[in-house]
């Protein structure tokens, strides 16, 4: 799953939507963004990666489903809790 779905890829979406004034979301970001807020993953496109076989597929999905949403989930409140934005960031 590393491979095919780079968890720092998610995260960075997730702070770059955290980040960009709402009235500048493309319909799709808005509608991720609103998901994120509903704490519903279901945007997180698990079932389509190769590199699952069908052997234990369930298995293998839920534990790497866990490790997502936990790192995201926790790296997401340390972004809440550190009061990050866009315009600290780039200073």
């Amino acid at each position: 799953m590393e491979e095919d779905h780079n968890v720092w890829n998610f995260l960075y979406f997730m702070y770059y939507l955290q980040n960009k004034d709402f009235t500048e979301h493309t319909g799709i970001e808005s509608r991720v963004k609103s998901m994120i807020e509903r704490e519903d993953s279901s945007w997180i496109p698990i079932l389509k990666t190769a590199a699952i076989s069908e052997d234990n597929q369930n298995e293998k999905i839920d534990l790497h489903l866990d490790n997502l949403l936990s790192t995201i989930i926790e790296i997401n409140g340390r972004l809440r809790s550190s009061g990050l934005s866009r315009s600290k960031a780039m200073e």
